[in-house]
């Protein structure tokens, strides 16, 4: 709803508090003038003003009410329904009230909470609520949800739910009684995500998530109560439409007061407004006393204040249960401001898309690690990482020192003397070591923060290409390693290229010139550009012997390339010549490239083989990130192959724990292994749980590599593709950022562009929009570079350009239309390629 429609909505609403109730329904098909929407919009705000203020006219009439209604629960105490005997009432709610209960038989006496449908709202759509419930609760097992006993009827045809009785008080009570911190609060909190993702990975929406309905008992247990107004994913309207007049303003989402989708970020809304009453003493909006249009509009329009703010009104100490706020108030800003910032917005697919994403920025939070609600700004980002790995980085500022010494001494003399030479060189291996430490299979993306310091150092190197070559010719090789590590395939790429030019003229160099060729070849194949790395490893083998290394870089290029046949044999023999090393990382890589080249020629038994006698080397259950990545691979493979073992899911989890210690949660690694994860929810059928493990891909990868990086870009597509599967609106959105990411990185026009906008424009077609498809089939000045596209893309985008602005004859005239035009060049190239491919030579 805009601003504009929400000024009419309320400026209606006001006058229809003057008109007598029997004469409303008339009244609003009258001013509503067959908008159907405003109409909608105006009956809902009536509906919830009439339950919020239920004053009846006669104050003495409230109080006969309650007394007879007190009358009625007395009454029903000491009575058994089915086997249990009530025994005092403990709460009610919307739907029912909830006693406690007492059952003894055999001698075995058990108290439980039940919880009893209101007499007087038995209607068929009560009862279909009250049943999907008990359904909800039967399908839920998790330490932090409270267990469903038992469920049955009353003798005279009363529905009830039996549940686990939960000795505990609401978790604000509970933080404040003890005057916990900030940090015990947080961690409490941890134990309310984890029931709620359990209910999502189950396809199950809570929708009233508030303090009463999250207990802690006297361990620390936290328990999820009351499923009343739960929702499946897949319920249909009925169901949202009555929980929509049951919902707490104080904690419910924008789109739950305006009647649109309930997602899994509603929940992501409401926890974060539990969050904000745990760390600030009171929920994010004052809505007590206000009529139902000003609640809507604070809601929907009005973003909370900050925590600190919060956090200095008068009783703020009280309902903290703290003395001093000093401390805390200064603790709010920053991180926590803006993890709850993020979990509040008004647009839900600006919130974290997922439970675990929230849960992610929390521990990140925990652990002094960068929280992604806060940016990636890189002073943030460094001072983050200098709390995490003070010792790495005085050995990073150390070998930087011991390199500029070094270089200095370079600068300052007409020749480096050999010994000096050699001084610069151990001061560079110094440098690229404290990298690697925490990146043994030089196949981490590591920490943004490194990457600057990279970055500065090769500017430093770049600006001694003429005065010291050498020099500038084996720093360029100690930093192309490392950089290629973190996945920086292209800063260094020219710098490789002048060095190389400067070592092969001086012949004495020959190692040098062979070692940055080598480097060369593996970044461009890293890059995407595997016919320059095919050219660059061609120059390289003309001089034989051939390096195991360079076996495994031409293996991992013929992959690349779809070249099986060759790939295979090339990386047979280069495990052949690694043999002597087992389980070193160039004879890993040449397993993984053999492993990947007989999948794709489809023997899946041939590549677990293969992968399997790497992990023997190791030994099962082995600890080493090698063994670690080989299991990654190998679960990957049987995804692949759609052999998935059925605890895929919980191995991948497990593999994410392990990875995740050596290389942190920024990682080209992590990218792999939450896709991986991923792929694993998704043969299992866990959609929710997909779509959120490959938001986390994506964020690792972005942290690690930026937003223009192909695996990254990648990264994206496939999170675009899991929302258009779950039918979810954040799917449009998602694809819409992926083409403006891979535009600003220059890849609009290449193979991957192509690939992008074909699947986006799919998509759009399949729901009907042809105008959306043909604008991202065809944006203005597009120029595919077709001779890198796959042949499946280019037929795939010639048949849609067909399908989508009608059929061509490249023998005729072009058409007159500049688009179809445009269509049709596109078109008869394609043609022209397929036809010279079939050509024989």
């Amino acid at each position: 709803m805009n601003s504009g429609n929400f000024a009419r909505v309320r400026e209606l609403f006001d006058a229809a508090l003057d008109i007598a109730p029997e004469e409303l329904p008339a009244w609003c098909a009258r001013v509503c003038a067959g908008d159907s929407a405003l109409h909608r919009q105006l009956a809902r705000l009536l509906e919830l003003d009439a339950v919020n203020s239920s004053q009846a006219p006669n104050p003495m009439a409230n109080v006969i009410g309650a007394a007879l209604e007190a009358d009625a629960r007395r009454r029903l105490i000491g009575t058994h329904i089915g086997r249990y005997q009530l025994i005092e009432e403990i709460g009610q709610g919307g739907m029912g009230r909830v006693f406690r209960a007492l059952r003894e038989e055999d001698g075995v006496r058990q108290e439980v909470a039940l919880k009893l449908l209101r007499r007087e709202m038995i209607d068929t759509t009560m009862l279909l609520r009250f049943q999907a419930e008990r359904r909800i609760l039967a399908g839920l097992s998790h330490p932090g949800i409270a267990r469903l006993l038992d469920l049955g009827e009353s003798a005279d045809g009363i529905p009830f739910i039996a549940m686990e009785l939960v000795q505990g008080e609401p978790i604000t009570r509970y933080c404040a009684s003890r005057g916990l911190g900030i940090r015990e609060r947080l961690r409490l909190f941890r134990q309310v995500l984890a029931a709620v993702s359990h209910a999502h990975r189950n396809l199950i929406v809570h929708r009233d998530i508030k303090p009463a309905n999250v207990l802690v008992d006297h361990s620390g247990q936290v328990k999820l109560l009351d499923f009343g107004i739960a929702k499946p994913l897949q319920a249909g309207g009925d169901v949202t439409a009555t929980a929509a007049r049951c919902l707490t303003p104080n904690y419910a989402a924008p789109e739950q007061f305006l009647g649109g989708e309930v997602s899994v970020m509603s929940d992501v809304y409401a926890l974060g407004a539990l969050l904000f009453e745990l760390l600030a003493g009171r929920p994010p909006l004052l809505l007590d006393g206000l009529r139902a249009s000003e609640v809507e509009r604070q809601v929907v329009h009005l973003p909370p204040e900050a925590l600190g703010q919060v956090a200095q009104e008068p009783h703020a100490a009280e309902r903290l249960g703290r003395n001093d706020l000093v401390a805390w108030r200064r603790a709010l800003r920053g991180d926590l401001d803006s993890i709850l910032h993020k979990a509040l917005r008004k647009e839900p697919q600006s919130r974290y898309l997922g439970v675990d994403l929230l849960d992610s920025d929390i521990a990140a939070y925990l652990d002094h690690r960068p929280v992604l609600a806060s940016g990636s700004r890189r002073l943030y980002r460094l001072t983050k990482f200098v709390q995490r790995n003070r010792v790495l980085v005085g050995v990073v500022i150390s070998a930087v020192a011991a390199v500029s010494v070094a270089l200095g001494m370079a600068l300052r003399q007409a020749e480096v003397a050999a010994a000096e030479r050699d001084s610069a060189r151990a001061a560079m291996a110094v440098l690229s070591e404290s990298f690697r430490a925490a990146d043994p299979m030089h196949f981490s993306a590591g920490q943004v923060s490194a990457s600057e310091i990279l970055r500065v150092a090769a500017l430093r190197t770049a600006a001694l290409r003429e005065s010291q070559p050498r020099v500038h010719a084996m720093l360029s090789a100690e930093i192309g390693e490392s950089e290629l590590a973190l996945g920086m395939v292209q800063s260094t790429l020219n710098e490789l290229g002048q060095a190389i030019e400067w070592a092969a003229k001086n012949g004495g160099e020959r190692e040098l010139t062979q070692r940055l060729r080598l480097l060369r070849a593996r970044q461009l194949i890293a890059a995407g550009r595997a016919d320059e790395a095919g050219a660059a490893l061609a120059e390289i083998e003309s001089a034989p012997p051939v390096a195991p290394e360079v076996m495994v870089a031409r293996a991992h290029q013929l992959v690349t390339t779809r070249q099986i046949a060759e790939a295979i044999e090339v990386a047979t023999r280069a495990e052949r010549a690694l043999a002597l090393q087992p389980g070193s990382p160039g004879h890993a890589d040449a397993a993984w490239q053999l492993s990947e080249a007989q999948r794709l020629a489809g023997d899946i038994d041939g590549a677990t083989a293969t992968l399997d006698r790497l992990i023997a080397i190791h030994g099962e259950g082995s600890a080493h990130p090698r063994s670690l990545l080989t299991h990654l691979r190998r679960v990957r493979l049987l995804l692949s192959a759609k052999r998935a073992e059925p605890h895929a899911p919980e191995e991948t989890l497990q593999l994410i724990e392990a990875l995740g210690r050596h290389y942190g949660q920024a990682s080209n690694v992590m990218g792999l292994a939450w896709t991986t994860h991923a792929q694993a929810l998704e043969a299992a059928g866990n959609l929710p749980g997909a779509i959120a493990a490959h938001q986390k891909a994506l964020s690792a990868l972005e942290l690690a590599m930026g937003n223009g990086h192909p695996k990254v870009l990648m990264a994206r597509y496939n999170l675009a593709e899991q929302l258009s599967l779950h039918a979810s609106p954040l799917a449009d959105p998602t694809f819409e950022r992926l083409l403006q990411d891979a535009e600003r990185a220059g890849q609009r026009d290449s193979a991957n562009g192509v690939f992008f906008r074909l699947n986006f424009a799919s998509v759009l077609a399949l729901r009907g929009d042809l105008d959306g498809a043909r604008k991202v089939l065809l944006p203005p000045g597009f120029q595919p570079d077709l001779p890198r596209v796959s042949r499946g893309n280019r037929a795939a985008l010639a048949h849609d350009l067909a399908r989508l602005f009608g059929p061509f004859n490249c023998a005729e005239r072009p058409p007159v239309d500049p688009n179809r035009a445009r269509a049709a060049a596109i078109v008869c190239q394609i043609e022209r390629i397929t036809l010279a491919e079939a050509r024989p030579d």
